[in-house]
């Protein structure tokens, strides 16, 4: 029988990570962990690989993840493409996208939005406080905002 998450309320939290730093991937899923020690995880290191697993489980509802963590900056495939992608997606256009960037820019920022991001957080800005960041963060989007399940 499934239980709710006592973190989340929702039966279990999936969340994805689209970053081509592995240090990064690596605190923000401990960082999570730590309030939340039934979240699952999807990880994958370029915007090539993300599109092919979300291509994958976009008609499975139990397979999609709850929200994204999407670095702006990575080879290939970028996350403005990423992004762009997934919200001109019927489906996937629902999932929270929350940008992470080296970049403090406020074109960065200007286009990140009017791409429907649905947060831009400069990691240049929290650099000394990304863990909290990323909690608070994990926290809103499992506790408080109404996500699809």
């Amino acid at each position: 029988m499934n239980t709710k998450n006592e973190v989340t309320g929702l039966f279990s939290t999936r969340v994805m990570i689209i970053d081509d730093t592995l240090e990064d991937i690596i605190i923000v899923k401990r960082a999570i962990q730590k309030l939340d020690p039934k979240c699952t995880f999807n990880y994958v290191f370029d915007g090539d690989e993300a599109i092919k697993i979300l291509e994958e489980v976009r008609s499975v509802p139990d397979k999609l993840p709850h929200f994204i963590f999407l670095d702006l900056y990575m080879p290939r495939v970028g996350g403005y493409e990423i992004l762009d992608w997934i919200k001109n997606d019927p489906v996937l256009s629902r999932i929270p996208i929350i940008l992470f960037s080296s970049s403090d820019s406020n074109d960065d920022i200007l286009k990140a939005y009017n791409l429907r991001a649905n947060a831009f957080i400069s990691k240049q800005s929290i650099n000394t406080n990304f863990v909290v960041t990323v909690q608070e963060t994990y926290k809103f989007w499992a506790q408080t905002a109404a996500v699809q399940a």
